[in-house]
């Protein structure tokens, strides 16, 4: 098979295990990533803070930055992708979106080139919300770029809607669905066992409260934004709260709201813990002494990967309608729940659904089970079936 480039921004704590992997499975690939911000590290408006990843992003994959520079996302531009393609030759490109500058400039330089274009992005028509002269722009625009790709890889079901709603055909579709780097945490029933009672007596030690014998430990995992909906989680604990439950729950992430969150926390008297920004290497064991996770996104959540980290842990989660891997990994009651988005009456009866259905190990096994093909493994064979029908 030819060299593959694949073209990203910057390195994402996500992606990166997936190009490993289809190294691995035989593909010669370089990336050429915008810039190298997310290593160095770099603030973001939402989080409100800096911070960098803690895994080696570019560990076992031959890569190089265009800009040294560039202090966010907002910054990259892509300058010098077509002098990079023209040195290394590749038979195809990867690419993770469509609409940042540097995206649109490598479309055009691939197409200058006549270098065969695999699009695997977060592709969805639930995200967002628009008026119909904006959905009817959107749809030509999107028809324009599906046509110039070889083939478009869908990382789930909405994603796959997406692509047939605007008449990608069939031979143009390889799934590569989206993932978590299960390498990065410690996500088996030992590390539970090691972790859990361990991490809960720390947690019992940062509440102020006598926290009963009936607690249930609920975790969001995210950023502290109206559009994640961290504050309808906080209304809906307060309803468990009057109907006699003891819910605690666990802030990982920071963000504009925190101040009002714990405000309103206090004022219901639901005991809540607010841990700042978390690196994957200390997820595992919050993840472990919780009870269930919950993402109330009321926009803007094409996938939700906190979701594929959770169930990977055996946690049940309960999402809003509005988070796009909700059809693929929430499928069972076993899993979870699914809730009317921004509706809080309808998150307290997802939330009491699934804390008096138990967090037994049979349980734990059926939310493993549901993102097991949500794997590194999966997508980047996806990656690799693609390449190969380009090769072909």
């Amino acid at each position: 098979m030819s060299l593959l480039a694949i073209l990203e921004t910057h390195p994402v704590q996500y992606h990166a295990p997936v190009y490993r992997k289809v190294r691995e499975l035989g593909v010669d690939l370089e990336v050429i990533y915008g810039s190298d911000f997310s290593i160095r590290g770099y603030r973001d408006r939402e989080f409100g803070s800096e911070f960098a990843w803690d895994r080696d992003l570019t560990k076992g994959v031959p890569c190089r930055f265009l800009d040294s520079k560039a202090k966010d996302y907002d910054a990259v531009r892509g300058l010098g992708i077509g002098a990079v393609l023209d040195e290394i030759r590749p038979g195809a490109a990867l690419l993770c979106g469509y609409s940042h500058p540097f995206d649109r400039r490598a479309f055009q330089e691939c197409r200058r080139r006549e270098i065969p274009v695999l699009l695997r992005a977060e592709t969805t028509d639930h995200a967002l919300k628009r008026g119909w002269l904006k959905s009817r722009l959107r749809d030509w625009k999107l028809r324009v770029i599906y046509r110039e790709c070889a083939l478009v890889l869908p990382i789930g079901t909405r994603s796959l809607e997406h692509y047939r709603r605007l008449g990608v055909p069939e031979e143009k579709i390889v799934d590569s669905p989206y993932c978590v780097d299960e390498s990065s945490f410690l996500w088996d029933e030992a590390s539970r066992l090691n972790h859990r009672e361990r991490k809960r007596r720390e947690l019992r030690g940062r509440i102020s409260d006598i926290v009963s014998k009936d607690e249930k430990w609920i975790l969001f995992s995210g950023k502290l934004v109206w559009r994640k909906g961290p504050d309808l989680l906080v209304e809906a604990a307060g309803r468990l709260k009057r109907d006699g439950m003891d819910p605690v729950l666990v802030f990982c992430g920071s963000g504009e709201m925190e101040n009002s969150l714990r405000e309103r926390a206090k004022e219901l008297g639901v005991k809540a813990l607010f841990f700042g920004f978390v690196n994957q290497s200390g997820l595992s064991e919050i993840y472990h002494a919780s009870d269930l996770m919950v993402l109330p996104s009321r926009q803007g959540e094409t996938w939700g990967l906190v979701v594929n980290e959770a169930l990977l842990h055996g946690l049940p989660v309960v999402v809003s309608e509005g988070v796009g891997s909700a059809p693929d990994l929430v499928r069972t009651s076993e899993c979870g729940a699914i809730f009317e988005t921004g509706k809080v009456a309808s998150l307290a009866e997802g939330l009491k659904k699934v804390c008096f259905g138990g967090f037994a190990s049979e349980r734990r096994g059926a939310c493993r089970e549901a993102v097991a093909k949500f794997s590194t493994r999966s997508a980047a064979q996806g990656i690799v079936e693609a390449v190969k029908r380009i090769s072909r």
